[in-house]
């Protein structure tokens, strides 16, 4: 019992002595805040100090503001390109489904007068970009029917094709590249299976008159009748 009181006592004190410390800790008052520059020694003064938003003195260094520096004779206005830079695109046909887009571009100096010309190519592919013409010359494609008492003639491109103004058996005159003539006609509207071998005709053509919508575009309407009875 004896030796028991005397191993418990130091560890009492130090639990007392803990308490003692953690209380003192929490009732400690805060710090104290500077009232004034003065006081605050070491710390920079700013505007905020206390809390007030203000405008900041300006340094003394920039009271006085280097005047503009002079431009010189002859020069472009300042925020302007010394510059002056012209281009010119041009197109060279290079065959039927091909162009050459050439750009060349002079770039001046305003000040002494200087140029610097520099000239890009770009090739360009496309199917039936170009034809020629009756005397053998490339020429672009243009996609545009001509309207004729007779139909509707599209010989701006390598491929010439005519469009009678009534479906009839030889409504479509097409000449190819090769100078080969095809002669057609829409007859019907059918459906066919590879698989089975079977077809179904879900409509056939009428002889109608075609219209002129657009320089590339003519329009059969009512062209196509009813299904044929089995």
């Amino acid at each position: 019992m004896g030796t028991g009181r005397v191993m418990w006592a130091p560890l009492c004190l130090l639990l007392l002595l803990g308490e003692h410390n953690l209380s003192t800790a929490a009732v400690a008052p805060p710090e104290r805040k500077p009232a004034s520059v003065t006081e605050a020694r070491g710390k920079v003064r700013s505007d905020t100090w206390a809390g007030k938003a203000g405008p900041r003195r300006r340094p003394d260094h920039l009271a006085t503001l280097l005047p503009p520096k002079a431009q010189p004779a002859g020069a472009p206005p300042y925020g302007t390109s010394p510059y002056v830079i012209q281009s010119t695109t041009t197109v060279l046909p290079r065959d039927m489904h091909s162009n050459v887009r050439e750009t060349v571009t002079v770039q001046t100096e305003n000040e002494t007068g200087k140029s610097l010309t520099s000239t890009s190519r770009i090739l360009e592919l496309a199917d039936g970009l170009n034809y020629r013409d009756a005397a053998g010359t490339w020429q672009a494609t243009k996609a545009e029917f001509e309207r004729t008492p007779a139909g509707f003639v599209a010989r701006f491109g390598p491929h010439k094709a005519i469009l009678k103004r009534i479906l009839e058996a030889d409504a479509v005159d097409l000449e190819t590249p090769d100078g080969i003539r095809l002669v057609s006609a829409p007859l019907a509207l059918a459906y066919f299976d590879p698989a089975s071998g079977g077809s179904a005709t879900l409509s056939t053509a009428r002889p109608v008159q075609a219209e002129w919508l657009a320089p590339n575009q003519a329009l059969a309407a009512g062209a196509r009748g009813g299904r044929e009875p089995a």
